[in-house]
């Protein structure tokens, strides 16, 4: 599980670190790809993880996955 999470951190630093990639994608198609990731990797009756991301100050995705305790 700590290898699939590490691998999540590390898809999501690529993607942002690449300028022509975050700026051609909207907003929706972030949410969705982020959604689709996350979801693979925390499933719904496992451990949970937060995730929220920006760009420019302002809250583009925020969501909770898998249980809560």
């Amino acid at each position: 599980m700590l290898r699939n999470f590490s691998l999540t951190v590390l898809y999501i630093v690529v993607c942002f670190s690449s300028q022509s990639q975050v700026q051609s994608k909207s907003d929706k198609q972030l949410s969705v790809a982020f959604d689709t990731l996350l979801s693979a990797v925390f499933k719904s009756n496992g451990p949970g993880a937060t995730a929220i991301v920006s760009r420019k100050g302002q809250v583009i995705y925020k969501k909770a996955f898998g249980m809560a305790d």
